[in-house]
Order: structure tokens, then sequence, then C-alpha cells
């Protein structure tokens, strides 16, 4: 099977980590997969092959014929478009030339749910819409009118999960430059509202224990990063909040912290909750979007009501004072990792759907033919 996966930037964030094992997941499964990006990638990725087509201010029209090209020129089975513009532009190469099309709604930002010109276009030239999670399935159906057959839910995942030891975790802590008595809380994610950083700052306010401390990583604009230090020096929490940035060695904060934190305002799906899980971590997150569907409250973690940092507290609190409870969350969380949201499901999903779409063109077209 060849498979042209296509999307219109590879900027950091949980599109292009989807895109990445998608891409790496379908080759390690024998097929042929053509990556290809609107925007060059700002950083290096685990793909070395990724080619452009560089997309201009404005209508792209131009784009049709080159992806035409593309889908002829590789004898393209099926192509699979991450975003709305090269959902758009590849829906329209992919009519021309009678190609399947699948597209993965990604966006956390509800904005992109509403009716408009070019959702209402992407009914028509989409033959599969993938949504993220059952929660933006809904949506899709809801308020943008999809019909349910065409729509899918495929959860992401990650690739090995690993419980991490008292012993390793203090030699984390060591390399980390994290005090040995220090109650730790990690969030990560980039540092727009969205995120919910905010909350959480405030929360420590509640909170009498000083050895309790946050650690946040991601990157952000100038004016994020300033209005979040401004309310760390608000609380006189300067002590107690620390601004990583961007870090490639995420996984090290996670395995060294004692919670996962992030009480998002939205979230389409929210892989770090996976990844906090992946090493039994227990988590503290908020009950919007994919996320209910990750984190089950009382059993794998602690859902609190958006934008509540007294609630936040209360589950800080709740967590800090019973290591048995943490443990049993982790346990738990650990375990319905390996059920649900492994890599390997993502990966088979997607190749069942376009193993269905290609048979049901060709069944299409054979009858027309015939006739």
């Amino acid at each position: 099977m060849n498979i042209l996966e296509i999307v219109q930037s590879l900027d950091k964030g949980g599109r292009t980590v989807r895109f990445v094992d998608t891409v790496l997941g379908l080759r390690k499964e024998g097929m042929k997969v053509y990556p290809y990006s609107l925007k060059a990638p700002e950083r290096a990725l685990k793909i070395d092959d990724i080619c452009v087509i560089p997309r201009h201010q404005g209508y792209n029209f131009s784009l049709v014929l080159q992806l035409i090209d593309i889908i002829r020129q590789e004898s393209i089975d099926v192509v699979h478009a991450h975003c709305e513009y090269t959902q758009f532009y590849a829906g329209l190469a992919c009519k021309l030339t009678r190609t399947p099309i699948v597209a993965t709604m990604h966006r956390s930002d509800l904005k992109k749910y509403r009716p408009s010109l070019l959702n209402f276009c992407l009914r028509f030239l989409v033959d599969s819409f993938v949504a993220v999670s059952q929660d933006r399935q809904n949506k899709l159906i809801e308020q943008l009118s999809i019909p349910s057959d065409k729509t899918q839910v495929v959860h992401g995942g990650v690739e090995k999960t690993q419980k991490v030891g008292d012993e390793q975790r203090l030699l984390l802590r060591k390399k980390l430059k994290i005090p040995a008595d220090v109650f730790v809380l990690f969030s990560l994610g980039h540092l727009g509202e969205i995120k919910g950083h905010h909350h959480t700052i405030d929360a420590l306010q509640y909170l009498d224990n000083p050895k309790v401390h946050l650690y946040i990583a991601g990157s952000g604009e100038e004016g994020e990063k300033l209005a979040l230090r401004k309310r760390v020096a608000k609380h006189q929490l300067q002590e107690r909040v620390h601004f990583i940035g961007q870090t490639d060695i995420a996984d090290e904060w996670m395995q060294a912290c004692d919670i996962f934190v992030q009480p998002s305002l939205e979230e389409a799906f929210g892989l770090v909750f996976i990844e906090a899980g992946s090493f039994a971590k227990p988590v503290i997150a908020t009950s919007v979007g994919g996320i209910k569907e990750i984190i089950l409250n009382n059993q794998t973690g602690l859902l609190v009501k958006p934008g509540q940092s007294k609630e936040i507290a209360a589950a800080i609190e709740a967590l800090e004072g019973d290591k048995s409870i943490r443990q049993s969350l982790g346990e738990k969380g650990f375990t319905r990792i390996h059920q649900k949201f492994l890599l390997k499901h993502m990966i088979n999903r997607y190749q069942l759907i376009f193993d269905e779409l290609i048979t049901s063109k060709v069944s299409i077209w054979s009858k027309l033919w015939s006739r």
C-alpha cells in the first residue's frame, strides 16, 4: 500500500507527534509512506525524508496540481491529511484522481468545529473523517453535520511504557537538580492559557506545604511567559514555581515527578496524559474534551472542573498526603494505557480504515465501469 501523509506544519505539539508516529508506525508494518508538509520543520524529527511543498498566503490552487503529480507518480493508494487546508487541497486532488482520502481532525480550538465554507467543502471532499476522541467525533456529527458513518475515532498512543522505582526517581532528580525532599508537580505543554498553567500556579497559594513545587516544561510567546511570571510574583511563589522551557528530556521529568498536573481549559485529546500513565504517574486534569476518555476519575487520576484553582489545590493536597492513593492511581493508569492507548492500537486502526476505504473505492469504480 502506498500512502501519502500530508500535514500543514510540523511545529511542536500533539499533531506533529501523531504525524511522525503514524508515518513510522505504518512503515514498520511494511507500508510505503510518503511524508509531506506545507512548511519546513523548525527542528530535527525522527523522519529524515519529509518533502516540503511551500504554501503561500491566499489561495494555493497550484498545490492541487502538485499533489495530483505526486499521487500519479508514486501510485498513491490513499491520502491521509492532518489539517483543514491540506485536507481541502488534497481533497480536490483526490477527487480528480479518484483517490480515497482520510482526514484526521486534531483541533483543540472549538471555533474550528463551527460551520464554515471550508468545513462545508470538506464534507464533500473527504471520504472518511478520523476524530482523535469521541468528544471530537460528536462535534463533527452534531456541529458540522458530517454523517456518522463517515467518522471514526482513533485514539493516539505511546510506544513504550516504563515504571520507575524510588531509587531511579531519586537519581533522576539529582540529575535534574531537584532537591530530594521536594514534592514535584510536573506540567508539560505550551504556555498559552488553554493549558491552564495559570490555574495551577493559583492553586499553590492555597497549599501550606512549602515543599510542594511546580515544574512547567514548554515554550510560548513572550507575552504568555510574562503573564505566568507575573502571576508567580503576585503569589510570591518564586521559590516554588520553575519554568524549564522547551525540553528534549520530558520523559525524565515525567519519571522524576510525583504527580502530573495539567488543568487544560480544552483538549481535543491530550497525549501527555497517556505519557504520564505510561510511567504509572497519577494525574490531576480537567474533565474537558478527550481527557475524559483517558483519565477515569478516582481510578487513574483526579478530574476537576476547568478554571477551579481551589479544586486543583484540594486534589494536590489529597494525593500529596497519601502515597498509597498515588500508587494505586498510577498502577491503574499504567494498566489502562496498556489496554487502550498503545501506539500499535492507533496504527492498526488506521490500517483497517485505509484497507476498507481502498476496497470500497475499487468496488464502486468497478461497478460503474461494468455498466
